[in-house]
């Protein structure tokens, strides 16, 4: 049995990671986006 459930994660030159190019001004409007999600989520909870 493997003692490692995951196995290493390694990176290749040929795949490099992805760089991130948001701007500040992207991230407020994330923020704008998730605070109005957040509102509705009462009207999805359980009712059980």
């Amino acid at each position: 049995m493997p003692k490692r459930i995951v196995p290493e994660f390694r990176i290749s030159d040929t795949c490099p990671a992805l760089e991130c190019d948001l701007s500040e001004k992207d991230v407020e409007q994330f923020v704008t986006e998730l605070e109005h999600y957040a509102a509705l989520l009462p009207a999805f909870r359980r009712c059980d």
